[in-house]
């Protein structure tokens, strides 16, 4: 039948048609859509061009029959696939979509989706035509199937962790745990969820934890926030222990977020203070013996040197000044015994000692050093805790020598009471603090110091003084050790 209208209207209509099925086909090409015909009925197909390519098929190599067609359907996929368009008839449904596996003349198994729209016989019900198109979708299920197995071993490597792992938003809000933190803090994931990263910090310390991510989110730029502490956590049953915090930033669906790595440390930090202990107690042992066992012989050879000195004076007044002299070497080498011999040992076992040594340490520093140094205790302290004394005192000992060497200081105050539950020392200093000094803030001294806090489960926090002046050095540790007493 030829067009109807004019010969100028007819040849319009004609190229018309013919750009849209060029624009159609060039469509086609550029989606990589393949479009099929399939008369039901005949069991023959038509199939354009990016089908046949789709297929792996030169042009014309598709015979058009249902049977070839099939041949072209992966093994593990044919049965499936037929009882899909059986159940697909029976139902008369009009559209389906379903996804399976071709293998190619070459070889090649690719991935396809099929769409298609379905006409039926409106008496007998029987399909006639069925008429859609096809997608390779191949790459896309290969990076879909690399995501989903990445997911299963990070899931498995998460849900099988020793260490806790935890997912925060960015106002620390607990979002995720995996089995071992439940473990360590005795709730389930369910009633951890919702909860501020804080809860899982004890008193003192959870206050300063509660602002602690929010803090450092708006601080931190996106993408590189990150820092590794050691902490201390608290179960749900009220116990406590040290633990190595590990956090770091990720995005998840435009959201700024946390993971934190917490690793407990309580046989490590029992090592640790064992170590401490072990040492500690044979710096006394020796400083016992050259008090009590050195020193003693010294006076006793001083005392010597005094009588026969006196008796050799008489006839030999020359050889009485020698005597004389080495008396003074004596007694000079019996003081730097007995100073040292303080040094190893510089706390009384009392439950005043460590207040005692602190007075005593800053009246020496006077003296030695000729600044101002002043202490000040709360009279309620009582450290009966030898070890405890021995880490306060010397982290009070180097805080002051920095102070001096690195700070040049002229004041320096040491105060020693109670902030909230905890036991409160602070080194401060009128010095050209601790961003402006030769000293390394993270030098052995500070790096020694920070390792003593923590063997007592408490926290040191070095930073500038008050009103931004010289340096303050603010040692907190649980009151454990110490007791409060009533005035």
């Amino acid at each position: 039948m030829g067009c109807r209208g004019s010969a100028t209207e007819s040849c319009e209509n004609c190229r018309a048609l013919r750009q849209s099925e060029a624009r159609l086909q060039i469509a086609q090409r550029a989606g990589r859509v393949g479009i099929f015909d399939w008369d039901i009925l005949s069991g023959r197909s038509i199939w354009n061009r990016e089908q046949e390519l789709i297929y792996g098929l030169a042009p014309g190599e598709f015979d058009g029959t249902h049977q070839m067609w099939e041949t072209f359907v992966h093994p593990a996929d044919i049965d499936r696939l037929r009882q899909r368009v059986v159940k697909l008839f029976q139902q008369r449904q009009v559209e389906d979509e379903v996804d399976f596996r071709i293998v190619r003349p070459d070889g090649q198994v690719r991935w396809i989706s099929n769409r298609g729209a379905t006409t039926y016989d409106g008496v007998s019900g029987k399909p006639l035509h069925m008429i859609g198109t096809t997608v390779d979708f191949t790459e896309r299920h290969r990076a879909d199937q690399a995501l989903r197995e990445s997911e299963v071993r990070l899931r498995a490597i998460v849900n099988t962790a020793a260490d806790a792992i935890i997912t925060v938003d960015a106002l620390g809000i607990i979002e995720s745990v995996n089995p071992a933190a439940e473990r360590l803090f005795g709730y389930t994931a369910g009633s951890l969820a919702g909860l501020n990263l804080s809860a899982l910090m004890p008193a003192p310390y959870r206050a300063g934890h509660a602002e602690c991510v929010p803090r450092r989110m708006r601080a931190g730029k996106p993408s590189v926030l990150a820092f590794n502490r050691e902490i201390e956590c608290v179960r749900k049953d009220g116990s406590t222990f040290p633990a190595a915090l590990s956090v770091s930033e990720f995005e998840l669906g435009g959201r700024r977020m946390l993971s934190g790595i917490i690793h407990d440390i309580s046989e490590r930090r029992r090592l640790e203070n064992r170590l401490l202990e072990v040492a500690t107690a044979e710096q006394r042992r020796i400083g016992q013996e050259l008090h009590d066992g050195l020193c003693q012989q010294l006076v006793a050879i001083g005392y010597a040197m005094e009588a026969l000195e006196q008796r050799v004076a008489a006839r030999s007044p020359v050889d009485a000044a020698s005597i004389g002299q080495i008396a003074a070497l004596v007694d000079q080498t019996m003081t730097q015994a007995r100073d040292l011999s303080h040094g190893l040992h510089p706390v009384s076992l009392d439950a005043s000692g460590l207040a005692s040594s602190l007075h005593r340490l800053a009246a020496d520093t006077e003296s030695v050093f000729h600044v101002n140094c002043a202490f000040e205790c709360d009279p309620t302290v009582r450290v009966k805790d030898n070890t405890v004394a021995t880490h306060l005192y010397r982290i009070a000992q180097e805080a002051i020598g920095n102070a001096i060497r690195h700070g040049k200081a002229s004041t320096i105050a040491v105060k020693l009471g109670w902030a909230a539950d905890a036991l409160r020392l602070s080194i401060t200093d009128d010095g050209v603090g601790i961003g402006n000094s030769t000293a390394d803030p993270d030098g052995i001294g500070m790096q020694t110091m920070a390792y003593r806090a923590r063997a007592l489960g408490g926290i040191l926090t070095p930073g500038p003084g008050r009103d931004g002046i010289g340096t303050a050095v603010v040692c907190e540790t649980p009151a454990k050790s110490s007791n409060r007493r009533k005035r």
